[in-house]
């Protein structure tokens, strides 16, 4: 929003024009709006003995504790019935603040509207994320490991959180090799995954930060509403070694295919299970469904004995509906403590059924 008219008149009672006040619309009567640069819209004054086009002055005034501080002013044109004109510098949040406007017409200026008030949201925070694992120049199992962190805080109307990486070949991140996005996830710590193979035998550093603008490289989720964009601090940095690539060779079944965990623990997180009352069927065939939308080859394996797997899922293999590849998805689903895991069983047989 800019000064574009000479403000030194805003303090001023000078009212020159003929015509009738404009009226505040919204927002008013002290109501918190939904994020830090709000539109404001009044109903158009009218001429005393004619009808007139004006522009309109708005001024904004942050009135938290007491005071009252202009902080922006801007000019509109006139609109059909009402003219609006939206803040264009974000406002402070948990802030009081009234706005007031004026018609405007050829260097004259009409009466003041009545002040309006409203409020701003709590700031929004995220705190960065604390890496957990891989560490302290460990040497990893496999070319694409899985990075764990443990969730930061969030304070504010943040909408959805996601957990930005950046994997590098140097502490200073001048050659990053990849960049993967995935959601916050409630339990507490969050896991991602990389999409393609790191380099063999290789020293990688990573590090990690929050965001909630849905800006990113390739991975990154849609944004929930909120009620400011924030990009949090980067993590500390971690390091960690790649260990050689596997020999060539068979292997002793066609896959497995790539490890969904997230995917389960996603699904977990938005159905409550296994506390929520959800069948570990119901369960079961839900997860199916988000991966299915994901990759067509997932879906439901069914037993040999023509028993659906209660709590398995299959990979079809060579576009064939046969011998599928089995996940098991929940240990123990008939105890009384089950566990969301991912453990890949291989081709056992029984047949994929589409969930």
């Amino acid at each position: 929003m800019r000064n574009a008219i000479d403000t030194t008149s805003l303090g001023t009672d000078t009212v020159d024009l003929k015509a009738t006040a404009a009226t505040p619309l919204s927002p008013i009567n002290n109501v918190e709006v939904d994020d830090f640069t709000p539109t404001l819209t009044a109903a158009n004054a009218k001429g005393t003995f004619r009808d007139a086009t004006f522009s309109y002055v708005f001024a904004v005034f942050n009135v938290t504790g007491g005071g009252s501080t202009l902080v922006e002013t801007a000019t509109k044109a006139q609109g059909a019935t009402s003219t609006s004109v939206q803040i264009q510098v974000p406002l402070e949040g948990d802030s009081s603040y009234q706005w007031r406007v004026r018609p405007f017409l050829d260097g004259a200026f009409g009466s003041w509207s009545p002040l309006a008030s409203f409020t701003t949201p709590p700031s929004v925070v995220i705190s960065p994320p604390v890496p957990t694992a891989p560490i302290n120049g460990v040497t990893v199992a496999d070319l694409r490991p899985e990075f764990n962190v443990t969730n930061g805080s969030v304070e504010g109307d943040a909408g959805t959180v996601i957990y930005q990486i950046q994997v590098a070949l140097d502490s200073g991140f001048s050659n990053i090799v990849t960049e993967e996005g995935t959601e916050l996830r409630a339990r507490g710590d969050t896991n991602i995954h990389l999409r393609a193979d790191l380099a063999e035998l290789t020293h990688y550093f990573w590090r990690v930060r929050g965001r909630n603008d849905g800006q990113g490289k390739t991975g990154f989720l849609p944004i929930g509403k909120a009620a400011s964009l924030v990009t949090g601090d980067w993590s500390p940095t971690q390091d960690f070694f790649t260990p050689a690539a596997p020999p060539p060779g068979p292997t002793p079944f066609c896959c497995p295919p790539p490890n969904r965990l997230e995917i389960v623990q996603q699904v977990g997180d938005e159905t409550g299970y296994p506390g929520s009352g959800i069948s570990v069927t119901d369960f079961t065939q839900a997860v199916a469904e988000r991966l299915h939308d994901e990759d067509p080859n997932w879906g439901r394996r069914i037993n040999g004995n023509g028993n659906i797997g209660k709590d398995t899922i299959g990979y079809r293999v060579d576009d064939s509906d046969d011998n599928p590849y089995k996940i098991d998805i929940v240990a123990g689903a008939t105890s009384s403590s089950p566990v969301l895991h991912w453990a890949g069983e291989g081709r056992l047989g029984g047949s994929w059924v589409a969930p």
